[in-house]
């Protein structure tokens, strides 16, 4: 699979994206909660309250699968949800993705996609599926670019995109995004929690 160019990107201050702990639903939740409606129908393909997206958040302990994260300038921004399938369609998984309206159409989503495919590819995940609503162009230019087929469901586009296994190579990029994410995400913990700064006052 070609990967994706990232020259789209608007040159923002930061841009890191990673694996989402299993801890950190919050973020996921004000993420969602920042949707406005056009994308939250795009996300769900209906319209959804912010009742129904908070539950939606606090439910991803009970959920297999995990999310990849953008954060732009420390602040998640992005999620592409990896969900892997079970019983006759093992091998198969169900992609899904929301971006927030303000950093729509600056090649975010084409960096989730690219780490959610690298994240399926090593998990033996060998089909991915994504729906969409018809009007979600985007999503379906995506979609194309990495070589998947569209099929026109009532009143949805249904993409699939086949992968390739894994390979050394893959596993070995993986590793390195995995403990580059984790770098980060111990940064920004420490720098959410003034951890420094409770050293400092600690000493004192």
């Amino acid at each position: 699979m070609a990967p994706v160019s990232m020259s789209a990107v608007s040159p923002f201050r930061s841009v890191v994206v990673r694996r989402l702990r299993r801890s950190e639903t919050r973020l996921v939740a004000e993420h969602l909660l920042r949707l406005d409606e056009e994308s939250r129908r795009r996300r769900f393909c209906r319209p959804v309250n912010d009742a129904y997206l908070r539950a939606y958040a606090m439910g991803e302990k009970d959920r297999s699968g995990h999310i990849e994260g953008v954060f732009v300038n420390g602040v998640l921004r992005g999620i592409a949800e990896l969900r892997p399938l079970g019983g006759d369609y093992r091998g198969h998984a169900e992609a899904a993705f929301s971006v927030e309206y303000e950093f729509q159409r600056r090649g975010l989503g084409a960096r989730l996609f690219e780490h959610l495919v690298l994240r399926a590819r090593n998990t033996g995940i060998h089909t991915l599926t994504m729906s969409c609503l018809p009007e979600n162009r985007a999503m379906q230019r995506l979609a194309r670019r990495l070589g998947g087929s569209l099929v026109r469901w009532p009143g949805e586009m249904h993409s699939t995109v086949m992968e390739d296994p894994p390979t050394f190579f893959s596993i070995a990029r993986e590793a390195a995004v995995d403990m580059a994410g984790s770098a980060y995400a111990t940064m920004d913990w420490w720098a959410r929690n003034e951890v420094t700064g409770l050293f400092s006052r600690r000493a004192a």
